[in-house]
């Protein structure tokens, strides 16, 4: 997943921007999120493609046009792991 980091970045949504401030912050933060939320993260990626279009919806939160679903699922598990509950 450290290969979206660079569209991440350049996004700069708000939902992510502590853990994505810039793309060597993004390559060292996301894999590991990426490897506790592994379901949630390959069904993303599965949709994305490798080079998605990566926007923020009105909440600041990544969202790329027809997977909105995923990056759901995705934020979802997050939110869950800095919460302190499992992931997928």
């Amino acid at each position: 997943m450290a290969d979206l980091c660079p569209e991440l970045v350049a996004a700069n949504c708000a939902a992510l921007s502590t853990y994505l401030s810039d793309v060597a912050t993004c390559a060292a933060t996301l894999p590991m999120l990426a490897m506790l939320c592994q379901t949630e993260a390959d069904e993303l990626l599965a949709c994305t493609g490798p080079d998605p279009d990566i926007t923020c919806d009105a909440a600041g939160v990544p969202t790329s046009v027809g997977c909105e679903a995923e990056w759901s699922a995705v934020m979802t598990c997050i939110a869950q792991l800095m919460a302190g509950g499992g992931g997928g």
